[in-house]
């Protein structure tokens, strides 16, 4: 399938959305994080602050067909992003989730948020590219735009001598990124009833 590599306009933010939400839909995390059936409005609102987040560090990268359909995003945050920014939370639009989400899922966002961020300093001290997002489009899976996504970061960590890290959530995830030179470094449950995690570097 012939793709196009860009990085994310503006413009395309509700496109590359709405690819998470089909890619995220069934996720083992976002199944935890908005359980009972959550609605689709949770599930964006939630993407789209967290995508928000990401994409103000102006890496995020998107998949698109010669027809111009959104077909993946790919969103990192550089190694003078670690650690995170509470004024980026805010302006990403977290002010508003209480409101989406209610106030139980909204806590039980709060309690994953903390805990992913202490096992992301447990896990890497040093100054790394971090992989926040890669979604692909379910009509467009298996045909290599994952690969295709991550890719002009992977060049450049390695340019630069820098590893990249991530969390992901599923064995087929896991063996996809071990292609991709990453390697498990940890593996568990982060909280009660919470799903397997595994986190993954690339050195």
């Amino acid at each position: 399938m012939q793709a196009t590599i860009t990085k994310l306009d503006r413009s395309q933010v509700n496109q590359a959305v709405s690819v998470l939400e089909q890619a995220f839909s069934t996720d083992p995390i976002f199944q935890y994080l908005l359980p009972q059936h959550h609605t689709l409005d949770a599930l964006n609102c939630l993407l789209r602050v967290a995508l928000g987040y990401s994409h103000s560090y102006d890496h995020t990268y998107i998949s698109t067909t010669t027809t111009g359909d959104l077909q993946g995003v790919a969103s990192w945050i550089p190694p003078q992003g670690s650690g995170g920014s509470v004024t980026r939370v805010l302006q990403a639009g977290a002010l508003m989730l209480p409101f989406k989400l209610g106030i139980s899922k909204f806590a039980r966002v709060l309690s994953w948020s903390w805990a992913i961020e202490e096992l992301h300093k447990r896990t890497i001290q040093k100054p790394h590219w971090y992989l926040s997002f890669l979604g692909v489009a379910p009509t467009s899976q298996g045909c290599g735009i994952g690969g295709v996504l991550i890719e002009p970061i992977l060049k450049q960590a390695s340019c630069d001598g820098l590893p990249c890290y991530l969390e992901t959530s599923t064995e087929k995830a896991v063996r996809f990124y071990q292609k991709h030179g990453f390697k498990v470094v940890w593996g568990d449950s982060l909280l009660k009833g919470a799903p397997y995690l595994w986190a993954m570097v690339r050195e």
